[in-house]
């Protein structure tokens, strides 16, 4: 734990793993002690927003490459909304396709809200 400060890049992705339990809440506490992450791909699950970005203090200040594994999304605007005020720097998420599986329209949607 005491060189995850100087921590830049992070990879934390099973692709074996089809729903994944990691939610934002415990995404953002994960990364916040890591003030130099710029890259970080990791699977977790986008369905189930557990944290109101509105009410959410932390921001990050260097993350800029996001991967977020295989996630299911269910709503892709609150997705982005989840995204944008903790972590500014990031324009565009991406996503790994899980065997036949292929979020490329939910995750698209999910960057055109970022990009705007």
């Amino acid at each position: 734990m005491s060189s995850w400060p100087r921590i830049e890049s992070l990879v934390l992705l099973d692709k074996h793993l089809y729903e994944p339990a990691v939610t934002f809440r415990e995404l953002f506490a994960a990364i916040s002690p890591c003030p130099h992450l710029h890259a970080l791909r990791v699977s977790m699950t986008a369905a189930n927003i557990d944290i109101d970005p509105k009410a959410a203090s932390f921001q990050h200040p260097s993350l800029h490459t996001l991967n977020l594994g295989a996630s299911f999304i269910r709503d892709a605007e609150a997705v982005a909304l989840t995204i944008s005020p903790i972590l500014p720097h990031v324009s565009q998420a991406t996503y790994e396709e899980h065997e036949g599986n292929s979020f490329r329209l939910e995750w698209g949607e999910v960057n055109d809200h970022l990009k705007l």
